[in-house]
């Protein structure tokens, strides 16, 4: 079972990259939007070999939130975790979608939204 996972996401983490790589441009905005972002906290896991860099935008008590940090604990992926204000959401302006989870990573521009895709591509 955790070959199965090691291999799936190491595949995925070939495709974020192989799909970072194929960018001609890179987003300033973006990126400073990013370094505005306040972190709560980081969960590091000594078991994760993907390599990946996942943040993770969330409420506390969302059950959908709380199944996506159940499956990235599970897997032992290394994570950031930011928690959203659920008045203003003005952490997650990056994107018109304005529910939670969302977890972001800077090999794929686009954000993976609604907890059962992530976990599926996980």
């Amino acid at each position: 079972m955790r070959l199965f996972a090691s291999m799936r996401s190491f595949a995925c983490a070939s495709f974020l990259c192989a799909r970072y790589k194929s960018l001609s441009f890179v987003n300033l905005q973006q990126q400073n939007e990013e370094q505005a972002v306040k972190l709560s906290r980081k969960i590091v896991s000594n078991v994760d070999k993907s390599g990946l860099s996942l943040r993770l935008y969330q409420y506390q008590t969302c059950p959908y939130c709380c199944k996506v940090r159940a499956v990235l604990d599970y897997f032992g992926f290394s994570y950031e975790v930011v928690e959203v204000n659920p008045v203003t959401r003005s952490q997650i302006n990056f994107t018109d979608y304005k529910k939670v989870p969302i977890v972001r990573t800077p090999c794929y521009d686009h954000p993976l939204i609604e907890s059962s895709l992530i976990i599926s591509i996980l």
